[in-house]
């Protein structure tokens, strides 16, 4: 199909990477059956060692332990070199180089094995020809036959024993390296055996030891040397259960934050909860053990905590700072609009949160745009972080303002604020991928999170409704001001500041007031508020002595009333949600008592047994009543 398989693997900076082909699959399922710690991959087209990672230089992200991969990269080529005419096993820094540093790719063997499986590997080149003739593959085995073997030796170096329970029973557990690991360069056990190897290069370390329920222990181990070999069998104990609670508050108000994220990030089994009205949270039973606490919600900065969890039971309250930042945490909103192929959002990697938006996928000389155009208040500044990962110097992440170029960036670029000032009136905003004729470099794609937009407005329009439809003289109280609803039930509020859960309130006499909030971001919103008929019995007018009978009813209802003043007279029936089942009188009725027969299945609509809502209008106002219908 074309595709070079190594560029097919998931990569640390670019994550999945899929669709895969077969052959691709075939490896990586057969990767997860096993347990490999150290491996290496072999191919054609120079001769040297080439070590992790692939997807960074040097510079901008050295592998933690670089400097023993580097060892032993250095070691393979000299015996190569020992062991093979003048010349061999000499390219680029006489035989050895940082993937890298030679060119960045992604979707690489070497690189999903140390990163998705904690497997140290390297890739070796054994042949400046790519296929050479089968003939030579004797005399390139016997330059390299040494070198395999001292390489496969390495296993007998560093840090290496099992990890068991109290009863000796083996644990899928993580060594980790204090102060040392990150991107998962940490080892884990064989869960078949408990048995680890972790080499590293000399130096003295503080060994994390842990297993999901089990209580962790960090022990300080001394490698005096690149080939020293020490063995270190650690058995955990079981974890006793404890529970965790807290609460969640702006950090501004103190008032408590419903919907927060609350998760245990180093807990692979343990789901994540959220918070209530009250802003509370809870996680019941646990086991006890360290875990990093992180609360998290859209419009305020995240936040995590370390912290040992004891005893019976543990309290974490977070204090959120609020952030009108868009970090994508909910989605993609409405009003950004893309060109060419979409942007996504992508949890490999954010500034703030767990979301940011990647560029689409695009090949040479395309072109992948994010935009949105917004109405500024006032002049400030647009602020917002970028990642790039491209071809220094051809492949950009350019930012336009009304088509604009402002900045562009390429290479390796890790997270990275900048900020542009912005007048006031409408601009668009256009973060755009832009590759050039040939070539590709790193991760291929630009990163954008946490923007800081200027203030913006937009319009509010309120749509008020009673069964379905337009309610005219509704009085709306909304953004510090009030509205009366046209007959076509609409109440426009003009150049609303931008803003989150923005309270509002829909009133009108004869009916339930409604209330609610609605978030004004970066489009115009129209919010619909259907009102339902009041049941509140007003006396302040010429209705007296209203009586209903039988409540409730089955077949017939008798409505007696008395007017103090002539008036014209509607008697109407409806359901609680405001459909109108019939019109039980219409016409004028002198002063003195009055008796209305309805028979109910004479209605427009079908009755089915439940609360209705009688309502009697005069010259002078109008009067609801609850009846219930008990079936037939």
């Amino acid at each position: 199909n074309g595709v070079d398989l190594n560029r097919d693997f998931p990569d640390p900076k670019i994550g999945a990477n899929s669709p895969y082909e077969i052959e691709t699959e075939a490896f990586m399922n057969y990767a997860m059956s096993r347990n490999f710690v150290f491996s290496a991959n072999f191919h054609g087209g120079i001769e040297l060692a080439n070590f992790p990672w692939d997807a960074w230089n040097s510079s901008d992200n050295p592998h933690p332990d670089h400097n023993w991969f580097y060892t032993v990269s250095r070691q393979y080529a000299d015996q190569a070199q020992a062991n093979s005419p003048s010349g061999y096993f000499t390219g680029l820094n006489n035989g050895v180089t940082q993937g890298g540093d030679w060119y960045v790719i992604s979707g690489g063997r070497q690189d999903y094995m140390n990163y998705w499986h904690s497997c140290k590997e390297i890739t070796i080149e054994v042949s400046d020809i790519k296929n050479p003739a089968s003939a030579e593959l004797p005399n390139f085995w016997n330059y390299n036959k040494e070198a395999l073997l001292s390489y496969i030796e390495w296993l007998y170096t560093g840090i290496q024993g099992t990890v068991t329970n109290e009863q000796g029973d083996p644990l899928n557990a993580t060594i980790a390296i204090d102060g040392h690991d990150q991107y998962n360069s940490h080892v884990v056990t064989n869960p078949n055996t408990g048995f680890y190897v972790r080499m590293i290069e000399p130096e003295t370390y503080n060994v994390m030891y842990s297993a999901e329920g089990y209580i962790g222990q960090v022990h300080t181990i001394a490698v005096s040397s690149y080939t020293s070999f020490v063995p270190k069998d650690v058995v955990l104990v079981q974890a006793a259960q404890t529970s965790l609670s807290g609460v969640v508050t702006d950090s501004n108000t103190g008032y408590p934050i419903n919907g927060v994220k609350v998760e245990l990030q180093n807990s692979s089994t343990i789901s994540p909860v959220y918070t209530n009205a009250l802003g509370e949270y809870s996680f019941g039973s646990i086991p006890e053990n360290i875990y990093q606490v992180k609360a998290s919600m859209q419009g305020y900065l995240s936040q995590t905590v370390t912290q040992t969890l004891t005893g019976e039971s543990n309290t974490i309250n977070f204090g959120l700072v609020p952030s009108n930042a868009e970090s994508f945490e909910a989605g993609v909103p409405e009003g950004f609009v893309f060109e060419g192929v979409n942007w996504v959002r992508d949890n490999s990697t954010a500034y703030d949160g767990d979301y940011s938006m990647r560029s689409g996928s695009i090949s040479n000389n395309q072109t992948t745009s994010m935009e949105i155009t917004l109405n500024v208040v006032s002049s400030d500044d647009i602020v917002f972080f970028y990642k790039v990962s491209s071809e220094s110097g051809y492949d950009y992440l350019k930012f336009y303002i009304d088509d604009v170029e402002k900045a562009s960036w390429s290479g390796e670029v890790d997270w990275t604020e900048v900020s542009f000032p912005v007048p006031s009136g409408v601009h668009t905003f256009r973060w755009s991928y832009e590759k050039d004729g040939s070539l590709s470099n790193g991760s291929d794609c630009a990163w954008v999170d946490n923007i800081i937009f200027p203030q913006t407005q937009s319009d509010v329009v309120f749509e008020v409704t009673t069964n379905g439809s337009p309610l005219e003289g509704a009085i709306v109280n909304f953004n510090q001001n009030s509205k009366i609803t046209n007959a076509q039930g609409i109440a426009n509020f003009s150049n609303v500041l931008r803003g989150t859960s923005k309270e509002y309130s829909v009133a009108k006499d004869g009916f339930e007031t409604e209330t609610g909030t609605v978030s004004v971001l970066y489009v115009d919103v129209t919010e619909v508020v259907p009102l339902v008929i009041s049941s509140v019995i007003n006396a302040d007018w010429n209705v007296e002595q209203l009586s209903m009978w039988p409540n409730p009813f089955t077949d017939n209802l008798n409505i007696r009333f008395y007017l103090s003043s002539a008036s014209n007279v509607t008697v109407e029936v409806y359901t609680i949600t405001g459909q109108k089942v019939a019109t039980a009188a219409n016409g004028y009725m002198h002063k003195g008592e009055h008796q209305v027969e309805w028979k109910a299945f004479n209605g427009d609509v079908p009755l089915v047994p439940g609360v209705y809502l009688v309502q009697i209008k005069t010259n002078e106002g109008q009067q609801t009543a609850r009846v219930i219908f008990s079936g037939k």
